[in-house]
């Protein structure tokens, strides 16, 4: 039987030369192909007015983000008072408006837009009156709106539809659609 020690020794003679032999020349080493990032051209660009869910506001290295699940709109057809035959693309699920709209959600993951520094923000329930009422057509600025996305009312504001002016994929401007 062997004893430990000579285990130790054989185990390391054994070792030793796999290492020597089994390391490759460096001018035999395989190159491994790294994912190709896109660059910003290969980003598709956004401008015009569009609908969307604001689900996060958030302040990185001196500007902020908003991240945005866009929406489609569409009317039903007026003769047969149903939905027309065109699909919504990318959709995960549909609701049914009343006076005649469908509304689809494109998709499940937020896409994050640049807040431009001169946008314009314009809440329809962000604060109330003495009276209890909204105040409605309420400007408020990125700061405000990033505090809000960071309390607990931001639950709340996820669920409510805005409009977004786009240009060059930098926001533009918010503005909350009401519903009552």
């Amino acid at each position: 039987m062997f004893s430990s020690f000579s285990k130790f020794v054989v185990n390391i003679l054994f070792i030793i030369p796999l290492l020597f032999f089994g390391c490759k020349k460096e001018s035999n080493q395989v190159q491994i192909n790294k994912p190709e990032l896109k660059s910003v051209e290969q980003i598709p660009e956004i401008s015009g007015l569009y609908f969307g869910y604001l689900k996060n506001v958030s302040f990185e290295d001196g500007s902020y983000f908003a991240s945005i699940v866009f929406v489609e709109h569409q009317v039903k057809n007026n003769e047969h008072q149903q939905k027309s035959v065109v699909k919504f693309a990318d959709s995960l699920e549909i609701l049914e408006l009343p006076d005649e709209y469908f509304v689809a959600v494109k998709g499940n993951s937020p896409e994050q837009f640049l807040i431009d520094s001169t946008a314009k923000i314009v809440m329809q329930t962000f604060s109330r009156d003495v009276s209890g009422g909204y105040k409605f057509n309420e400007n408020i600025d990125r700061i405000k709106l990033n505090k809000l996305f960071a309390s607990k009312e931001s639950r709340r504001f996820s669920q409510i539809p805005f409009r977004f002016s786009l240009m060059h994929n930098t926001i533009l401007s918010i503005e909350e659609k009401y519903i009552p």
